[in-house]
């Protein structure tokens, strides 16, 4: 917004670029994968070619060699830190399927 209180050319698409970027920096983690020098090379020349970086083209590659998420698969974790159930570890599925249909 500018001092008379109306909006600056441009101010919306930098907001929304904002959001995009931040949605993004939550949703993914970082990892480090090594590769040889050729296969930086494929990689590097592909993100060119397709004008996208690297790490699209290593994440569409992984995702194209794993197996599809089952649908309503049990969740993964419970929870983290101390306390709760002794056999937390092993019955995660059966606790965290009671907290939800709590809700």
């Amino acid at each position: 917004m500018s001092a008379a209180g109306s909006a600056v050319p441009g101010d919306s698409a930098r907001i929304r670029e904002f959001v995009c970027l931040m949605r993004y920096a939550y949703l993914m983690k970082r990892t480090t994968v090594m590769f040889d020098d050729d296969l930086e090379s494929r990689i590097r020349h592909e993100a060119r070619r397709r004008g996208v970086s690297l790490a699209q083209i290593v994440r569409e590659a992984v995702e194209r060699e794993l197996p599809a998420p089952e649908p309503g698969s049990p969740l993964a974790f419970f929870a983290v830190g101390e306390g709760g159930p002794a056999d937390a570890s092993e019955r995660v599925d059966e606790y965290v399927g009671r907290a939800i249909r709590r809700r």
